[in-house]
């Protein structure tokens, strides 16, 4: 199989990840169900996996995997299943990990996007109810509109101030009321009193002429005064229905002061004209008011839509401008994801082999082979290119972070019962007493900020952080404490581990309950069983475990969220940092890292990655512990173990 990105440090991590429990012991099963003899035999995962033999070819992206049985088609089956496996397990890898990366955006996405749908219905709603497209484009119209009739009220009222001057003019011209003058106009063009007064006119000029000839006894003299007297009530019954007057007053204008006078007549004309057209003005004044109220309450109420509208629409702006950001965001990361990861696949087919492998001679001779040309090039380059810690010292100044303890190194720890046997050995007391010393500080550190619950991880495996999770937590419980142990890491438990430690070093351990299958179960994973007083042990469903529950905030955070009020400590053994995203994630729901650096085997530059992705994920470093002191002292090393061997050795010698 092979793979273009990682260096030796992700191959070394992924090789022991192809060789856990959780990715062989369904390869198990397969072999149980097409062999039952195999399952008759016991065979089980630590035999397959003492069978299989993964390489890294040349320090390239090509890992080489084979397998070893005595049936050359068994040989073929099991390869067949292992390219499966590994292959769905590196794309379930890269899943994760891309999970990972978009989870904030992946959170943010859904609200932000609602959040516009939302604003977008609002502005929509506000067009519909005000029946117009644009409010800001409507208020302008309507503040348009405000101004043209406040212009035109101002125009109206200068024409009728024109008006009201001229009409005054006029009445001054007529020397008489306004309305008198009018009538007296209107009975002039009487066709009716013209004739009359035309009549009466000859008459008087007749009578004028008969005077001077005639006596008033004369007959035509005497004829034209009667016609005359016919006439006058003629002419006042006339009169008093053009002017109003009762007709039994008389007639008080003179027949001469009521002829037609053409400039009279032409100043009443023009009076009545501008009479009419003041009418006019008004009416039309006061029509310009009532739009005038109309308008600017029309316009109070777009300024308050208006004002609303704008406010919706920088909202919308702004959340669609987040919207874009976090879509250019999504797509640059998964182009990143796409470009930095390319799924592992097979170079080569697995093969049937034509002829049993013993691979003992050829592995001893390029064994001694490599070995002499190592040992060559050690000697000469040791120090320049060793980037292990050798010491205390050395770890505190290189880091610049705290070094919470040191725990010394015991070749013996594998030996059970060989610290039961031997409580006042000079060795057992010093290892046990070393992690009072480390929980003591962990305790007074959580005086001064919060610890009470942390993972105990490392950069690699093989750092012994699983035997220094259950001593930590067994010392603390000897102190008083209320102490939960959580095995946290799905791909490797330690329970059985925890409980054989226990009873080496003399400890009543209880058991711990099995399934049918041999794989433990507490009340289906939901409550922890005591190992020993003060110190409870859990070990959650492999699927609580895994990234997606994790961050999504199910599973263990929910339990952890619980136990809080219930212990004192809580210790969570986790996988490797690097090359998982496991220990990172469970230490999100915690209060810190307790990283593990062992002396002589820890690579520099895998505790500097590790904790750089400490930093990038923003987590709590609690404090660094060096693993595997030996008796080769430093400054800081001498006082953290040669000084508890001379004490302790005296304590002995007093004790014999």
């Amino acid at each position: 199989a092979s793979n273009s990105s990682g260096g030796g440090d992700y191959y070394a991590t992924q090789i022991t990840i192809l060789l856990s429990n959780r990715l062989l012991q369904p390869v198990v099963n397969k072999l149980w169900e097409k062999y039952p003899e195999l399952k008759a035999k016991n065979f089980s995962y630590e035999q397959l996996r003492s069978q299989i033999r993964i390489t890294q070819i040349e320090k390239g992206a090509i890992v080489e995997i084979s397998y070893q049985d005595s049936d050359p088609e068994r040989v073929k089956f099991v390869l067949d299943q292992l390219a499966a496996a590994y292959l769905e397990y590196t794309l379930k890898d890269q899943q994760i990990r891309n999970q990972q990366q978009l989870l904030f955006i992946n959170q943010q996405l859904p609200a932000i996007g609602s959040r516009v749908d939302s604003l977008q219905q609002q502005l929509l709603t506000i067009q519909q109810t005000n029946n117009f497209f644009d409010p800001a484009v409507q208020g302008g119209s309507v503040n348009q509109s405000l101004n043209d009739i406040i212009k035109q009220k101002e125009e109206v009222a200068i024409e009728i101030q024109r008006y009201k001057i001229m009409a005054e003019r006029f009445r001054q011209q007529l020397g008489s009321e306004e309305s008198k003058a009018i009538a007296l106009h209107n009975l002039s063009q009487s066709p009716q009193y013209s004739q009359l007064l035309a009549r009466l006119n000859e008459i008087d000029m007749k009578l004028a002429q008969n005077n001077s000839r005639f006596t008033d006894d004369y007959a035509l003299t005497r004829e034209l005064k009667e016609e005359k007297e016919r006439l006058l009530p003629l002419l006042r019954q006339q009169s008093a229905g053009i002017l109003g007057e009762s007709p039994g007053n008389g007639v008080t204008t003179t027949p001469k002061s009521l002829a037609p006078n053409d400039i009279r007549a032409n100043a009443v004309n023009q009076l009545i004209e501008v009479n009419t057209r003041l009418v006019t003005l008004e009416k039309q004044q006061q029509m310009l008011r009532t739009y005038e109220v109309q308008k600017r309450e029309q316009l109070d109420k777009i300024s308050g839509v208006v004002a609303q509208y704008l406010d919706k629409q920088r909202q919308l702006n702004l959340a669609t401008e987040s919207l874009n950001r976090l879509l250019a965001a999504k797509q640059t990361l998964e182009i990143e994801a796409s470009k930095r990861f390319i799924p592992w696949r097979l170079v080569s087919d697995p093969s049937l082999p034509t002829a049993p492998i013993n691979r003992f001679w050829n592995d001893l001779f390029a064994a001694i082979i490599k070995a002499l040309v190592a040992g060559g090039a050690a000697a000469a380059l040791l120090e320049t290119l060793d980037r292990r810690y050798h010491s205390v010292d050395q770890l505190s100044k290189d880091l610049g972070e705290s070094v919470l303890g040191a725990i010394p190194y015991i070749p013996e720890l594998k030996k059970r019962n060989w610290l039961g046997k031997a409580k006042k050995s000079l060795n057992a007391t010093t290892f046990l007493e070393s992690f009072s010393v480390l929980f003591s500080s962990i305790f007074f550190l959580s005086q001064r900020k919060n610890c009470r619950s942390f993972i105990v991880s490392s950069a690699t495996s093989g750092d012994g952080k699983s035997t220094l999770s259950f001593f930590t937590a067994l010392a603390a419980a000897k102190l008083g404490q209320k102490v939960l142990l959580i095995d946290g890491d799905r791909y490797f438990p330690q329970g059985k581990n925890w409980v054989n430690l226990g009873r080496a070093i003399g400890q009543d351990v209880a058991d711990l309950p099995k399934e049918e299958t041999g794989k433990e179960n507490h009340a289906e994973g939901l409550a922890p069983v005591t190992l020993m007083e003060n110190l409870d042990y859990f070990k959650t469903k492999d699927n609580a475990m895994n990234p997606d529950q994790l961050m999504s905030g199910e599973g263990l955070p929910l339990l952890l969220a619980k136990w809080q009020e219930i212990y004192s400590v809580i210790i969570i053994d986790t996988p490797p940092i690097l090359g998982l995203s496991d220990a990172r994630l469970i230490a999100n729901q915690t209060d810190g890292i307790l990283l593990v650096v062992r002396l002589e085997k820890t690579s520099r530059d895998n505790v500097s990655n590790a904790l750089e992705a400490i930093s990038l994920s923003n987590l709590n470093l609690i404090g660094v512990v060096a693993n595997g002191l030996k008796r080769k002292l430093g400054a800081y090393d001498y006082y953290n173990y040669g000084y508890y061997n001379r004490y302790y050795q005296k304590k002995i010698e007093e004790s014999l």
